[in-house]
């Protein structure tokens, strides 16, 4: 019978960090995410996360009390908002015109 290898992700979270360290061991990154690195959920670079939590907070600001909101509705809320945010994470000043006719 052979003896089965410990499960190295057992005492934690899998995360970019985590699959840094075990790469360095004995196995290429690459080999250890299932999907392309931009696509990986447990392969989140540092720029990624970033803009993950800005989402986060907007979304914890705005769009929480809807649990059930579709993804579109979420970017209805967030464009019609007086001070909307762009996808740098800074706040764009809407100016709003009188047309006149």
């Amino acid at each position: 019978m052979m003896d089965a290898k410990p499960d190295p992700f057992a005492d934690g979270p899998i995360n970019y960090e985590r699959l840094i360290e075990f790469s360095s061991c004995s196995r290429p990154v690459c080999t250890l995410v299932a999907m392309a690195d931009k696509n990986d959920p447990f392969f989140i670079r540092p720029h990624r996360r970033r803009k993950a939590e800005w989402f986060a907070k907007l979304w914890q600001e705005h769009c929480a009390s809807r649990p059930n909101m579709h993804t579109r509705g979420i970017h209805y809320v967030l464009i019609s908002l007086k001070d909307r945010p762009n996808r740098e994470g800074n706040v764009k000043r809407t100016r709003r015109t009188a047309t006149t006719s």
